[in-house]
């Protein structure tokens, strides 16, 4: 098996080519095959070069078809932090780009599509002044009730990419990226939602993944918002559509975790979600994803390369500049066992 691209980008970072201890660079993974290029030179994209025209901004107060940031009540009934998730690693031994290493690449290889090969791209932006303006403008950070709003209240340490967006300074993110998987879909074999398991779920089981249904996500938003100096990052896919998705075959969505605070009297949990709000017919309001035309225009806007037809999954961690030569390592220590003996699923 080959680990790093077939044709790697000027400058992309080729980790292995040939054989290791006689074994032939040929091993496969039931039927599948996974490529990983770390540090890959990436298409500019075009929300880092100057526009011709600013794009319409979106307005700050919010509308039931705009999307918005839903920062989560606090139930009395139930008074967890949303910190609390990050206990889930408490006690690892490993740096953060081994926890993204190999939590990032067990979902891409999960999420594989039968007879295809995974190749996983990451590497590491600095965003434009003129992508700073679309990010904050196209995920909602100039509203009234923003991240930005509550920064404050958030518990951040500083420095963070938070405060540097807000003074529209370049932003440091880490992207990294799946292609021939089914992305964030609808398994209607085991009556799930992919989405759903990455941006709200913890600690789902696995399930029987050698055919392509996708991984579980369990740590992913974890280690994710690890990796980010302001606990965020946002999420992209493109999948078959469906009837549980409305059939829609692409959703986008940013996730956040923060301090619990108090706000305008209110108690928060700390999560925050950026998406559609739907109101319930409990009273409560649910955030949903942004999907199809709107994701992918604002998936190009705030510079992810994904082609609108390229099923996989998108992350863009926000405040994260993630160690290539550590990450090199760890995918090197976690996956080539696997690789070569044949035993990845």
């Amino acid at each position: 098996m080959l680990f790093g691209a077939g044709d790697p980008a000027p400058g992309a970072a080729r980790l292995f080519s040939g054989s290791i201890a006689g074994m032939e660079s040929s091993a496969t993974c039931e039927g599948r095959s996974i490529f990983v290029n770390i540090g890959a030179a990436r298409p500019v994209p075009s929300a880092l070069l100057p526009p011709a025209s600013m794009p319409t901004p979106f307005p700050k107060k919010r509308t039931e078809d705009r999307p918005a940031w839903l920062f989560v009540k606090e139930n009395p009934n139930e008074r967890i932090r949303a910190t609390a998730r990050r206990h889930a690693l408490e006690g690892s031994s490993h740096d953060t780009a081994a926890r993204v290493a190999r939590e990032a690449i067990q979902n891409s290889v999960d999420a594989t599509l039968p007879d295809q090969k995974t190749e996983v791209l990451v590497w590491n932006m600095k965003l434009s002044p003129n992508a700073v303006a679309a990010l904050r403008d196209r995920l909602g950070f100039d509203a009234e009730d923003s991240p930005l709003a509550r920064l404050g209240k958030l518990g951040l340490s500083s420095p963070n990419d938070l405060t540097r967006l807000k003074a529209g300074q370049p932003v440091n993110v880490t992207i990294v990226e799946d292609r021939n998987t089914c992305g964030l879909g609808y398994d209607g074999h085991d009556r799930r939602d992919r989405f759903e398991e990455l941006c709200l779920s913890l600690g789902q089981d696995r399930t029987n993944v050698s055919t392509g249904k996708g991984g579980s996500y369990g740590l992913g938003k974890v280690v994710y918002e690890e990796a980010s100096n302001c606990n965020m990052f946002v999420v992209y896919s493109i999948f078959e559509p469906s009837c549980h998705t409305g059939d829609h075959h692409a959703r986008l969505s940013a996730c956040a975790t923060f301090d619990g605070h108090f706000w305008e009297g209110t108690k928060y949990t700390g999560r925050a979600l950026f998406g559609i709000h739907e109101q319930r017919s409990s009273g409560q309001t649910e955030c949903r994803p942004i999907v199809d035309d709107m994701a992918h225009d604002i998936a190009k806007a705030i510079g992810f390369t994904r082609g609108p037809e390229e099923h996989g999954t998108s992350i863009m961690i926000l405040g994260s500049s993630i160690d290539i030569d550590q990450f090199r390592t760890a995918v090197e220590c976690w996956w080539w066992p696997r690789l070569l003996s044949n035993k990845l699923i």
